[in-house]
């Protein structure tokens, strides 16, 4: 028999809207390569956390930052109302630079060259 994994298609992700929601059960490259997704669409991303995953939305940004893919334009703190307390809620949000086609480019010339055969 086939399992539930085999017969699922990749899908293609096709952002909506320019907000990411930033969770703290995936990783930050996850995170990273779905926001390259979102600023390929969109002239900005807004990376949105709450709670122990801002720890996760600041190690994106920093990559994103680092590796010359955005620019920061704006943070935001913010205080989300949730059933029994307050919790602290994070919002960044990053602008792609000039050179973003370029070097998503390069990356992906990259990405080829170390595929085995």
């Amino acid at each position: 028999t086939q399992s539930t994994w085999d017969s699922m298609e990749k899908r293609r992700i096709d952002p909506t809207t320019n907000q990411l929601n930033i969770s703290q059960t995936r990783t930050a490259g996850f995170y990273v390569f779905i926001a390259k997704l979102y600023l390929d669409k969109f002239p900005t991303v807004e990376l949105h956390s709450i709670g122990y995953a801002m720890n996760v939305a600041i190690k994106v940004a920093d990559i994103l930052t680092k590796y010359g893919y955005v620019k920061t334009k704006k943070i935001t703190t913010k205080s989300s109302e949730g059933t029994d307390t307050a919790r602290p809620k994070l919002i960044i949000e990053l602008e792609r630079t000039a050179n973003f086609k370029k070097l998503m480019e390069d990356f992906e010339k990259s990405r080829e060259t170390k595929k085995p055969e």
